[in-house]
């Protein structure tokens, strides 16, 4: 079993309340509720201003692949369920959503093979990675992206607040902007929004837009 294999199980033990986590800090053990943890709510946190830019831009609405979208139940719930679902704020921009994370059983296949979308976006992910396994995942995740489409990633530089039950925090590779953005034009080839926080919390902090190289 590779290293990643060992992370999706790990994680799938987190999403299902079968393992528990520490508070990074004071190793403390915390009990979780198992519907509020990895929610896919940074999804709607960190992208709905680019998925609208790129809509604009192409002049119709986007199919779109949430890769890595945790439980996915909170930026895809209907408007009249979540007003600010992201439905509610792009309800034109977007044709269609797959959910896909390999972590949460109910979202873990994967696209059909040759299935192509206009946006792909990873949010908070990459963090998540083992770095010898980081071209791997980019690169598959660069593999349901059209040619013309757009990558949107949101990636943290900051160790987790949350701890394996071992003590290992949960950001296993932690790098700076300038890395990730070598990383993603290197393997993904595609054009993309890299949004990078470090030494913050805001995720407006370190947002860069890149062409297709």
């Amino acid at each position: 079993m590779s290293r990643l294999d060992e992370y999706i199980k790990r994680y799938e033990g987190l999403h299902t309340a079968k393992d528990s986590f520490r508070a990074a800090e004071t190793g403390k053990l915390i009990p979780h509720d198992q519907k509020e943890l990895f929610t896919g709510i940074q999804f709607l946190r960190k992208f709905p201003k680019h998925l609208k830019r790129v809509a604009e831009e192409k002049g119709r609405a986007v199919t779109l692949l949430d890769y890595g979208c945790g439980k996915g139940n909170m930026p895809w719930r209907p408007y009249e369920a979540y007003k600010n679902g992201l439905w509610g704020f792009l309800p034109d921009k977007i044709q269609s959503i797959y959910l896909y994370d390999p972590c949460f059983p109910a979202f873990s296949t994967k696209p059909p093979e040759g299935w192509q979308f206009d946006v792909v976006g990873c949010a908070d992910v990459m963090e998540h990675i083992p770095e010898e396994d980081v071209d791997t995942v980019l690169a598959d995740i660069a593999s349901y992206c059209k040619p013309d489409g757009v990558l949107l990633f949101s990636i943290s530089g900051n160790k987790a607040f949350k701890a394996f039950e071992d003590g290992e925090n949960l950001h296993c590779t932690i790098q700076s902007m300038d890395w990730w953005k070598q990383k993603v034009e290197s393997v993904c080839k595609r054009e993309y929004v890299l949004i990078h926080t470090e030494d913050s919390r805001d995720p407006a902090v370190d947002t860069l837009i890149g062409k297709r190289k």
